[in-house]
């Protein structure tokens, strides 16, 4: 008795002291398991309406989303990279930079403004997703050079 009355007061006391923490993990978990779907739905349209031709199809896979963050595989021909896609106020998703394997780098992720405990989870999701894609594919994606700045959030 006398253990489960301490670990509830300190979980009491954690929750009180830190309430935007726990908070701030619950809304991100809620959201990237519950809206997913339409979500990476909404990512594949914003990619495809602004790249795709008829000529040389845009290929995006895998989408990878941890709360208000994507990132988005692509290949077109010969070409390949990833976006990373920021999720506006009102919903909707924008792609903020193309590139290649630094977009995979949590210090890269980082440098975008992101908090450190999202880099690190996006780029866990990504190398997760990746794994199971053929080598060559991987390969193509690496191939984007550099790191590009696509949009500022108001031009989608």
């Amino acid at each position: 008795m006398k253990y489960f009355i301490a670990t509830s007061f300190l979980l009491l006391h954690a929750f009180t002291f830190m309430p935007h923490a726990f908070a701030k993990e619950a809304s991100h978990a809620a959201l990237t398991t519950s809206q997913e779907p339409s979500a990476i739905n909404s990512i594949k349209h914003v990619m495809l309406s602004t790249w795709d031709r008829p000529e040389t199809k845009l290929n995006i896979n895998p989408v990878v989303i941890e709360g208000q963050y994507a990132i988005a595989g692509w290949t077109q021909g010969e070409r390949g990279g990833r976006a990373l896609l920021i999720r506006k106020p009102d919903g909707h998703w924008f792609v903020s930079v193309c590139g290649g394997d630094g977009l995979k780098e949590e210090k890269t992720l980082i440098m975008t403004g992101m908090e450190p405990v999202v880099a690190r989870r996006l780029t866990n999701k990504v190398i997760r997703a990746e794994s199971s894609l053929t080598p060559e594919l991987r390969v193509q994606l690496a191939s984007f050079e550099g790191i590009v700045k696509v949009n500022a959030p108001g031009k989608h």
